[in-house]
């Protein structure tokens, strides 16, 4: 059921995305979603109470959006038109 909730936090968090990105910058975002991701990972590692997951794997799906969303604009406007393709095939089969 947690698993929902993670889910969740990028299907909200997609859509203003772009905005941020183009706001606070790409390597900005990625910053802090990689500090967010590791703060939740402890976070969860910490506290034993189901309850208190939900939020916390809301928070780790948050960051995972962010970093995917961050890390796939950066390939797109750095990837040669001519392999932009095989660019994202490849990082998308390494992640």
């Amino acid at each position: 059921m947690s698993i929902l909730a993670q889910a969740s936090a990028g299907v909200l968090l997609i859509p203003v995305m772009p905005r941020l990105i183009m706001r606070a910058g790409a390597a900005r975002v990625m910053q802090q979603a990689t500090l967010l991701a590791a703060g939740t990972l402890i976070a969860l590692g910490l506290f034993q109470d189901v309850y208190a997951w939900f939020p916390m794997r809301f928070l780790l799906g948050a960051a995972a959006a962010m970093l995917w969303s961050a890390s796939e604009a950066v390939i797109n406007e750095l990837a040669d038109d001519d392999w932009r393709g095989r660019t994202i095939g490849v990082y998308g089969s390494a992640a």
